[in-house]
């Protein structure tokens, strides 16, 4: 599976234009923005993220696998696994399993979904 494994804690992009944008992370958003999108989230290690995944304002890890096509929206997740092109809107989930093209908004707590499952509200 293509994707790269982040193993190190982060503030992640609020923009190229932030005047506190480290030089790695500014080498990280020029070279793989076809891997990943972030804006104003922290990413904790360790982490599994596919490409073309979208994290926005939200808390990713530690202990988390997101597949490609991805959206995390305004979370916060840890100890989790979320399917392929599955999104994530204004919710914290721990200990969790998403399959492929899962919806899921607003919950707190664990969830265990299979694939093609929507969860709103």
């Amino acid at each position: 599976a293509k994707g790269f494994a982040v193993s190190f804690i982060f503030p992640v992009f609020i923009s190229l234009k932030s005047k506190s944008v480290s030089p790695l992370l500014l080498l990280f958003c020029v070279f793989l923005p076809f891997l990943l999108r972030c804006h104003n989230s922290t990413i904790i290690s360790p982490c599994f993220i596919g490409e073309n995944v979208e994290i926005v304002d939200s808390v990713v890890g530690p202990n988390v696998s997101i597949d490609n096509g991805a959206k995390i929206l305004s979370s916060k997740i840890s100890n989790a696994l979320v399917g392929k092109n599955s999104i994530v809107r204004n919710s914290e989930i721990k200990d969790a399993a998403l399959g492929e093209s899962v919806v899921l908004e607003d919950h707190k707590g664990s969830v265990f979904l299979g694939d093609y499952s929507q969860v709103l509200k």
